[in-house]
């Protein structure tokens, strides 16, 4: 069985954290570990084959792909509001984002899901 490996770098750290538990409550996922929303100098070939990242939204509603460590790889992005109204969505390899509306947990876990790892 194939297990996805998840980067969470969601802000604020409670709903990363609260992320974190759910996913690992799934049990189908590897959670690739974090160090307060940024990834250890240290753990960087942790990083590799990340099959998705989540993110949060800016106020504007922009992904915020400034989190995202130099060396992550193609991976499938997720970004959202914390008030569940907003989604987006960027697969590997593209350049745009696809908008879904609402977002809650029942649309993460989709995404996360649907990571199609390649390995």
């Amino acid at each position: 069985m194939v297990i996805s490996r998840v980067l969470i770098l969601y802000e604020p750290r409670l709903y990363s954290d609260l992320i974190n538990e759910l996913i690992e409550q799934l049990g189908l996922l590897d959670i690739v570990e974090i160090t307060d929303n940024h990834s250890d100098p240290g753990e960087s070939n942790n990083q590799d084959n990340v099959d998705v990242v989540i993110l949060p939204l800016d106020g504007d509603g922009i992904p915020k792909t400034s989190l995202l460590p130099s060396s992550i790889n193609e991976a499938k992005l997720v970004a959202f509001s914390p008030d569940g109204t907003l989604g987006m969505r960027r697969m590997p390899g593209e350049e745009d984002w696809v908008e879904m509306r609402p977002f809650g947990l029942s649309q993460l876990i989709v995404e996360i899901l649907r990571a199609n790892p390649v390995y």
